[in-house]
C-alpha cells in the first residue's frame, strides 16, 4: 500500500488484466475540486500510471516517464526503473520523494510505488492515496465478486469514509 496522497487509486489483477479506478478530488488545503481527468496516464508499452499526492509532482513524474517497456523485460525491472527515474525526476526538482506515489501496471500485474519502494501484492489487488486503508478493506471484504463491482465498492468506501476522497469515480481495465 503507498502511502503518500489526498485521494484513492486501486487496481486488482483478474484473469491476465487489470481494473484500476479512482476518485476525482484534487485538493488544495480546505478547498476541493473534482478533477476533470483520470489520476493516471498511460505510458508506452501499454503501461497504465495512477498517481496519488501532490499533483505538481505527478506531472514532473509524467514528464520523465519516457521510458518504453521493452516487451521481453521483467515487468519488476521495468518498474523498479521507472521508480528510480521518478525519484531523479523529483529530487531534480526540489520535490520530496514522499510527495507521490504510483501505482503501475504493466503486463496483467499491478505494483504500488511509494518513497522508492517497489511492492505488488499475493493478494492481487492494491492501493494507494489516503483513502487506500478503506478501499483495501473493502477489497478483501468482496473477494470473489466481478472485479469492476469490487473497484467500485472500493472506491465508494474511500469517498464516504475519507474526507479528501470524492465522487464521481473513474473505472477502466487494461488489457
Amino acid at each position: 500500500k503507498g502511502g503518500a496522497g489526498v485521494t484513492v487509486v486501486v487496481a486488482i489483477e483478474h484473469e491476465g488484466r487489470v481494473w484500476v479506478g479512482c476518485d476525482s478530488a484534487i485538493t488544495a488545503g480546505d478547498s476541493v475540486e473534482p478533477s476533470a481527468e483520470p489520476k493516471w496516464w498511460r505510458a508506452r508499452g501499454g503501461v497504465l500510471v495512477g498517481y496519488a499526492g501532490d499533483v505538481r509532482a505527478a506531472h514532473v513524474a509524467h514528464q520523465a516517464h519516457a521510458l518504453q517497456h521493452a516487451p521481453r523485460e521483467d515487468v519488476l525491472a521495468y518498474v523498479v526503473r521507472l521508480a528510480q527515474r521518478t525519484r531523479a525526476a523529483l529530487r531534480r526538482e526540489h520535490i520530496a520523494t514522499d510527495a507521490l506515489a504510483l501505482l503501475v501496471v504493466a503486463r496483467g500485474r499491478a505494483y504500488s510505488v511509494s518513497g522508492g519502494a517497489v511492492s505488488r501484492s499475493e493478494h492481487g489487488y492494491t492501493a494507494i492515496g489516503s483513502g487506500a486503508d478503506v478501499a483495501l478493506g473493502a477489497l478483501a471484504a468482496t473477494d470473489g465478486r466481478d472485479p469492476r463491482d469490487r473497484v467500485l465498492s472500493a472506491l465508494r468506501a474511500a469517498c464516504r469514509h475519507s474526507a479528501s476522497c470524492r465522487d464521481p469515480v473513474r473505472v477502466e481495465c487494461v488489457e
